[in-house]
Parts: structure tokens; C-alpha cells; sequence
């Protein structure tokens, strides 16, 4: 499964609304939930619940990625598992490349951790020849 440069470029832009360091945390909890139940509203119901025992550092993460979440199921209600696990994945890459942190190697393939850039996850670096 891919993605397209346009789908590329959306999920760039709307990594930009997220504001609050921490959020890659609550990306990898959704994924998690939505692999384990094979339902993206699984990630809404868990963020539902996680906001009402947030503590005030937490609430702007939690808010940010489950209003992602909300939006994202409400533009394409029948969206399959793993395109949304897929677009969360990358979400959290560009999330992380935009704040300049370092990826963890168990999650960017490396043997070590790497530093991540916006232009390593470039949307004209990560698509087919087809998608351009």
C-alpha cells in the first residue's frame, strides 16, 4: 500500500497543526489500536477515553492527535485499517522530522538512531515514479 504525492502532501500540511511535543507517543497509540481491532473509529474511542484522564501536559497532545483522528474518519467514514495505520505512521514521521527530533532505530529501519529532516521525508522522495 502507498501513498500518493497529493496524500503526501496533505498529511505534510496537517502535520503542521500539531503543536504540542509528545504527540508521537499518542500517533504510536493509535496505530496500535487500530492494527489490534482492524477499526481507525478504535483510535477515536481510545483517544475518547484517554482525554478524561489526561493530565494538563497531555491534553494538547491528546487533543491534537484525536481531533486528526475525528477528521480523518469523518472525510472518508469507510477508510481501510491500514491505509489509516499507513497515513498515521507518516503523520508521526513528519511530526517528528518538523520538531527536529531523532527517530528511534525500530522505527525509521536503521541500525541506529537517526536524525530526521523534513527533506528525508520529502512527499517527492517517498513515492513511486507513477505518483509524480
Amino acid at each position: 500500500m502507498t501513498l500518493s504525492t497529493t496524500q503526501m502532501q496533505r498529511l505534510q500540511r496537517q502535520s503542521e497543526a500539531f503543536r504540542d511535543s509528545g504527540c508521537e507517543t499518542y500517533f504510536q497509540a493509535a496505530m496500535t489500536a487500530v492494527k489490534e481491532s482492524k477499526s481507525p473509529s478504535a483510535a477515536l474511542w481510545l483517544f475518547d477515553a484517554l482525554r478524561k484522564g489526561a493530565r494538563r501536559k497531555q491534553e494538547s497532545a491528546i487533543e491534537d492527535v484525536r481531533r486528526w483522528i475525528k477528521g480523518r474518519i469523518a472525510e472518508e467514514p469507510t477508510v481501510s485499517a491500514e491505509q489509516f495505520v499507513l497515513e498515521l505512521g507518516w503523520l508521526r514521521r513528519m511530526y517528528i522530522a518538523r520538531k527536529g527530533g531523532c527517530m528511534p532505530a525500530s522505527h525509521n529501519g536503521a541500525g541506529s538512531a537517526a536524525k530526521a529532516t523534513i527533506e528525508s521525508v520529502a512527499p517527492h522522495r517517498l513515492v513511486g515514479r507513477g505518483d509524480r
